[in-house]
């Protein structure tokens, strides 16, 4: 039988806070727009709500994360960046081996393209603020 769970989750950065190393892709979201602080919101701090849901069997577990970025302090009068949405599918194929299958959207705000100006962190849809996405298949191998 399947195994269900939700989680409401809340992160902050303060506009002070400078990351040792760029590694805030756990807590921020896969499309990792947001890794080094404070140097990727502007000195401007970040609030993120998130909605954190998983269902699994034996053998796999089905992630959906949705994120919804705002800046503390404002970006020309605007602190909506966007929301996120990351969706992860982890199935163990033996003892050994796990296939990863995942996908992520990004919808900019209003702050998004204050903050960044036309080019979204420069990761998809160059000098665009359309709607970012990207894609993974990964196999990993544990010995």
């Amino acid at each position: 039988p399947a195994a269900y769970s939700s989680t409401l989750y809340y992160d902050y950065s303060s506009p002070d806070f400078g990351s040792l190393y760029p590694t805030a892709h756990k807590w921020f979201g896969t499309m990792d727009l947001f890794l080094s602080f404070p140097s990727d919101t502007g000195k401007k701090g970040l609030h993120d709500p998130a909605l954190k849901l998983s269902a699994s069997g034996a053998d796999w577990k089905l992630l959906l994360d949705i994120h919804y970025f705002v800046l503390s302090k404002d970006a020309n009068g605007e602190k909506v960046l966007g929301p996120e949405m990351d969706l992860t599918l982890p199935i163990k194929l033996n003892p050994v081996l796990t296939l990863t299958a995942g996908a992520s959207a990004f919808f900019p705000g209003p702050g998004m393209k204050n903050l960044k100006g036309t080019d979204i962190a420069g990761s998809f849809t160059p000098a665009s603020l359309e709607t970012g996405m990207w894609s993974f298949l990964m196999l990993d191998a544990k010995f």
